[in-house]
């Protein structure tokens, strides 16, 4: 909402017409991007099952698939509370505004670190994922590291596809879906991180620190 708020004031139409169209034009997602967009966190959490060796616990998934009502629920409610509304102000307004100022790397590592301490009072709500693993230091430090990397991530997508928002916020609705029907437990978590910055790393180097572009 605040993301909405500054765009209306700058009264500039141009800026506000690109701000709705890079929220719901899909023609600027490049279709390769959709492997990246769709299946990056859900592959990353395959994989830190079978590096581990604990058994998928896919319970919810099968709880959520037997009932349509609440599949749908489900569905809307991790679409709107997290993917879209957020989005709306980080990538869609933050992001380029830093982007003006630093590389796009330094950009998003800063926008990791807001992002993380704006989902810490989650911590007092009960049944969220923050909440469940308390305010253990090293937790909340591998917490912001593995935001950071998000963070990292979400700006090489929407960088790579003409500053499409429409792509983060499918992004973010992956990761979240997949953290809801798949249940991590705390202890393999920094596995998961791991295998995250692999991805980082290859994708800082493939594309460069700079732009997180390939030119």
């Amino acid at each position: 909402m605040a993301g909405i708020i500054i765009v209306y004031r700058t009264d500039d139409q141009d800026f506000i017409r690109d701000y709705w169209r890079r929220i719901f034009d899909l023609k600027r997602i490049r279709t390769i991007w959709f492997l990246p967009i769709l299946l990056l966190y859900p592959v990353t959490v395959l994989l830190t099952f079978l590096i581990t060796g604990i058994a998928l616990d896919a319970s919810p998934l099968f709880e959520i698939l037997r009932n349509l009502g609440l599949l749908v629920t489900t569905l809307i409610f991790v679409f709107i509370f997290g993917p879209f509304s957020e989005e709306l102000g980080w990538r869609d307004y933050a992001l380029d505004w830093l982007q003006a100022r630093y590389s796009a790397f330094v950009s998003s590592v800063i926008l990791g670190i807001i992002w993380w301490a704006w989902h810490l009072p989650l911590l007092a709500g009960p049944g969220s994922f923050l909440h469940q693993n308390g305010t253990d230091p090293v937790f909340l430090g591998s917490y912001l590291y593995v935001v950071v990397i998000y963070s990292v991530l979400f700006t090489w997508v929407y960088d790579n596809n003409a500053r499409s928002v429409l792509a983060i916020i499918l992004l973010h609705f992956s990761i979240n879906l997949t953290s809801r029907i798949f249940v991590m437990p705390p202890d393999i978590f920094t596995y998961n991180s791991f295998i995250l910055l692999g991805v980082l790393v290859f994708v800082v180097w493939r594309y460069g620190a700079k732009h997180l572009v390939r030119h």
